[in-house]
């Protein structure tokens, strides 16, 4: 019988506890579900949000490929024009180079033949011609 106190104490006290108890977790449960729900919600708007990205992406990926590749052409036009006013330097020489040794043979030609230097005059005329076209 001295027990007897101890253990109505007690039993009162469980009471409370198992009705707080549960109580805290049915709380709980609920909280779980509400931020389950909150976390779909931000988890969803986040997938959008990375599509979105994702689409962006894509697109300045598309511009950039673009610009490089009319830069490239650019490049390619602009090496074909050095290449060609390379050719016609080089076609230039050549033809300064015929003229000079043609000269040289003309004045040679009019000292000891004037008649032949004058053909040859005529022929370089028209070479001079031709190159200027």
């Amino acid at each position: 019988m001295k027990w007897l106190p101890h253990i109505i104490t007690v039993l009162v006290a469980m009471i409370p506890a198992f009705f707080s108890y549960r109580a805290a977790r049915q709380q709980g449960k609920s909280d779980l579900k509400k931020q389950a729900e909150a976390n779909r919600a931000e988890l969803e708007r986040l997938m959008k949000q990375h599509e979105i990205d994702i689409e962006h992406l894509r697109e300045q990926h598309a511009l950039e490929m673009q610009a490089k590749e009319n830069e490239h052409k650019y490049r390619i036009l602009e090496m074909e024009k050095e290449f060609e006013l390379k050719a016609k330097e080089r076609g230039q020489g050549v033809a300064t180079g015929a003229l000079s040794g043609s000269l040289g043979g003309i004045l040679q030609d009019i000292i000891s033949d004037p008649a032949s230097g004058k053909k040859k005059i005529e022929q370089l005329q028209k070479l001079a011609d031709s190159i200027r076209k």
